[in-house]
């Protein structure tokens, strides 16, 4: 009898699924942005913390050795880092130490604040929460939610605050490698902007301003003047309304649309700048439009996006770098939805170099300690040190569930006590991960073996 019932209870639900389909959700794109509406929206607040302006002064140069260009004293490298990618934190930071580069993490929510300061890594400022928009959360997001898109508006937020401050920003963010110093790429006279490409390497379109492509908001360089600090205060004023949209859509609504400033696009960057001599003079804007913010894109090749999905985008990155006869500076492991696919990329194409190791003195609580709450966590590599004992007492725990599930549907109790059960068993193991990953031990960085390093045309077949 139970067995019919079971069955009747499937047929019905699966009959109901047939009948009514899930209804798939398609991006809906903002309509034009209403400027007037958008001067009534407060501005933000954070060039009024104390944290925020320190750390920008302590992190400003660009480079460690500050001796090493000082016309890039009003330079400052901005990542923006989420809890649920400290992995990646890390990943970025073994690129930007092999190349000497300074840069600061903007903490974009408090638990990735707790572990920069507690472990003492760098200085760091924790961005607010903007009243009536939410909360920004610690796990990892898909594209298109609403934590994605708030973390973007809060990225787009600390670039206005440095911009406000005087400083001329590069904004990167942790799922790119740098393989070589990109500085001679990101400043030219009279370009205010400069951003890499949506487009993938060896790709037949090619970069149009107004093309309904818009350029990647993941890595870019802007130049701090009237024209910029009003473009990006009013994308941060854009992203914090509701319906939210993400960082890019917003930014790019904001630079083609607006009027004050204008945009006045270059079809292409200019060559390598070795001089940064006219960071520190006025924006000159001969030939170009008056009150506007000019910018260019980067060579799609060298700054890429997109090739590394895939062993054949991979291929094709590397044939078209070989084309350009030029040195791959950064690969974005983008177009690819949720940290463990991008992470995989990296490691695929000899691009992970991140290592963890606990600290000679660290001691993690035992497995058997009670835990008070749980938190959703998503896996970090090199901490994935699970007890084989609990998963299997885990799995033994759910399959006590199952069994009373099929045997006597109307136990309840007993299907309660085993979902708890399994909960708890799983809450350990999460707290367990988070303890050995909030230490930040020993992180320690792999050798580069990607053949993007590689120099010259005859680095690749």
């Amino acid at each position: 009898m139970t067995f019919l019932l079971v069955f009747g209870y499937v047929m019905l639900a699966f009959h109901l699924i047939q009948i009514h389909p899930a209804k798939v959700e398609e991006f809906v794109p903002p309509s034009k942005p209403d400027f007037e509406s958008l001067e009534k929206i407060p501005p933000s607040k954070i060039t009024s913390y104390p944290e925020f302006v320190n750390a920008c002064k302590e992190m400003a140069g660009y480079y460690k050795d500050r001796t090493k260009n000082p016309l890039l004293k009003n330079t400052i490298f901005i990542a923006g880092i989420n809890y649920s990618y400290r992995d990646f934190f890390h990943n970025f930071r073994c690129y930007t130490d092999r190349l000497g580069i300074k840069f600061l993490p903007i903490s974009l929510d408090p638990n990735i604040y707790s572990y920069i300061k507690n472990n003492n890594i760098a200085p760091t400022f924790l961005m607010p929460d903007v009243p009536g928009r939410g909360k920004v959360l610690s796990e990892a997001s898909g594209f298109g939610g609403k934590n994605f898109n708030l973390i973007g508006c809060r990225k787009i937020e600390a670039v206005a605050g440095a911009l406000a401050l005087g400083y001329n920003v590069v904004f990167s963010d942790v799922d790119i490698a740098i393989l070589r110093d990109p500085i001679h790429h990101l400043f030219f006279p009279g370009v205010d902007y400069v951003h890499s490409e949506n487009i993938p390497c060896g790709s037949t379109f090619r970069w149009r301003f107004n093309h309904s492509m818009e350029g990647n908001t993941g890595f870019y360089s802007v130049r701090s003047n009237p024209q910029t600090i009003r473009t990006w205060d009013l994308t941060y004023r854009a992203c914090s309304q509701t319906p939210l949209y993400d960082d890019q859509t917003m930014f790019w609504l904001i630079l083609r649309n607006n009027l004050n400033p204008i945009a006045s696009p270059l079809p292409t960057c200019p060559a390598q700048q070795e001089d940064f001599s006219h960071l520190q003079q006025p924006p000159s804007h001969q030939g170009t439009v008056p009150n506007s913010v000019v910018s260019c894109p980067l060579n799609s090749c060298l700054f890429s996006a997109g090739g590394l999905r895939s062993y054949e985008t991979f291929d094709k990155l590397k044939r078209g770098i070989k084309l350009t006869g030029q040195l791959a500076v950064t690969a974005h492991a983008n177009w690819m939805n949720g940290r463990q696919n991008k992470q995989d990329a990296l490691t695929r194409t000899g691009l992970w170099l991140a290592k963890w190791q606990p600290a000679a003195q660290y001691q993690p609580q035992p497995l058997q300690q009670q835990v008070q709450g749980s938190e959703s966590f998503d896996g970090i590599s090199g901490m994935n040190h699970l007890n084989t004992n609990m998963r299997e007492k885990s799995s033994l725990a759910m399959n006590h569930v199952n069994a009373h599930l099929g045997s006597n549907i109307n136990n309840s109790k007993r299907m309660r006590q085993g979902r708890k059960k399994h909960q708890q068993l799983l809450q350990q193991q999460q707290q367990q991960r988070r303890l050995q990953s909030d230490n930040a031990g020993n992180w320690t960085c792999r050798p580069i073996t990607s053949p993007l390093l590689k120099t010259g045309p005859a680095a690749f077949p």
